[in-house]
């Protein structure tokens, strides 16, 4: 259903995209973060709603634009397809975090510089995500539902491999934050009972 959807942009279309991102992503998230500046405490003493609100938007937006595409009896066939690509995006989520974690331990971050660009630097949000792929496929509504398939598979991915990573020992324990990679747990152990017999 996508084949020839990534053709070059006519010059009127590029400018409209271009509007159009500027108008429904850069700016209302220059709007967000200077209302943040000026209300941090107040938002800071009502995060759960806040998530919660954005969570339902979110889920809204989704909804709606899926629902448009599955009246298309296409939709159903293309879902077929998808183990692939699925697959796909799977091992390479795990193949960024590692590399994420490579690149932060050969640059000398320290343990919590570590743990931040273990979660932000492969992140792919449905929040950003879905505006962006509304906006390119604007003249081609009955794809737009196929093109968020692969975001809609990503987003609970990443959670799924965030939540295995937060319960990993290093991530508690920033003892282990300056050992080289491999580092024998054991040895750890025997240092931690040698400075309790001292």
């Amino acid at each position: 259903m996508l084949r020839g959807s990534s053709a070059a942009l006519p010059l009127d279309r590029l400018a409209g995209t271009l509007r159009d991102l500027a108008l429904y992503i850069v700016a209302p998230l220059a709007i967000g973060q200077a209302l943040r500046a000026r209300l941090r405490d107040t938002l800071s003493q009502h995060t759960r709603l806040f998530s919660t609100v954005n969570s339902i938007l979110i889920l809204f937006i989704v909804w709606l634009t899926v629902s448009e595409t599955a009246s298309n009896g296409r939709f159903v066939e293309s879902l077929l397809s998808m183990a692939g690509p699925f697959l796909y995006l799977a091992v390479l989520h795990v193949l960024l975090v590692a590399a994420s974690f490579l690149v932060a331990r050969l640059s000398g971050l320290g343990h919590p510089e570590t743990v931040t660009m273990l979660f932000v630097a492969p992140q792919k949000t449905l929040a950003m995500g879905a505006p962006l792929l509304s906006i390119y496929f604007a003249s081609q509504p009955e794809l737009l539902g196929v093109a968020l398939l692969p975001l809609l598979f990503y987003h609970p991915w990443q959670l799924v491999v965030a939540g295995v990573i937060s319960g990993l020992p290093w991530m508690s324990d920033p003892r282990h934050a300056d050992r080289p990679v491999g580092t024998d747990h054991r040895a750890s152990s025997r240092e931690n009972d040698d400075e309790d017999s001292n």
